[in-house]
């Protein structure tokens, strides 16, 4: 019964561990292009109001430009039919992101202090700035995906470590209660690893690391005082 009872846990563990997995990873790869054509929106963006044209001029040649982007191109055809500015606004809602703002805001006061019409070309120093602004946001992204998949190797580590040991420990004692504390943290091991994969942020994953560390460290303690004491009395 206990051999069932592990093998079934060790199942629904790895097929909820697989499917994590493969969930994080269609997430991270629509993750990953979200932010490529964010890149390319930006870069474009600054080439076309780097020669004085005016939101909706760029607004209309980025709807062309991504024509073959469905999204970005029901975006682009919206912002298309509204004022420059709510046209702005719209994109900044659906793809916006801290350079897009600054940029977007840049060329809004610009046009409302300068009426004429074509407007005279950015000078190279601001348009510097933006490309330094944008290669920036794109360095501070690949830095943040770095530091998730160290997190993500560091936790799996973790769980492994802790999976194994609380197997020996079992497989030493044979009592329900170390039985038990192999199931519930063995749980709490895959949850906090569902997490870790899927997170976006490090404040999920913190809050269900520190319940699994203090899990783990009682069930820990509780099995080697069980140990202990069958030691000692065996001793006495």
């Amino acid at each position: 019964m206990k051999f069932n009872t592990i093998f079934l846990c060790c199942t629904v563990w790895a097929v909820a561990g697989v499917l994590a997995i493969v969930f994080a990873l269609m997430g991270s790869l629509k993750e990953k292009r979200k932010h490529s054509v964010k890149m390319i929106y930006l870069r474009q963006f600054i080439l076309m109001a780097q020669s004085g044209k005016t939101s909706g001029e760029i607004i209309k040649e980025l709807y062309y430009f991504f024509v073959g982007n469905e999204p970005m191109r029901k975006i682009m055809l919206r912002a298309m039919n509204m004022p420059n500015v709510k046209g702005l606004d719209y994109i900044n809602r659906k793809i916006g992101c801290d350079p897009m703002k600054i940029l977007h805001g840049f060329l809004i006061k610009r046009e409302a202090q300068n009426r004429s019409r074509p407007l005279p070309s950015i000078p190279d120093d601001i348009i510097q700035y933006f490309i330094d602004l944008t290669d920036q946001w794109e360095e501070d992204y690949q830095e943040t995906l770095r530091l998730r998949r160290q997190r993500k190797i560091r936790g799996t580590l973790e769980i492994c470590a802790f999976m194994l040991v609380n197997y020996h420990l079992y497989s030493w004692l044979r009592t329900d209660l170390s039985l038990w504390i192999f199931a519930i943290v063995n749980t709490l091991g895959v949850v906090f690893f569902i997490i870790l994969e899927n997170e976006k942020t490090q404040s999920p994953s913190r809050g269900i690391q520190g319940l699994y560390h203090l899990a783990s460290g009682m069930g820990l303690i509780i099995n080697i005082f069980t140990v202990v004491s069958g030691w000692l009395g065996q001793v006495a």
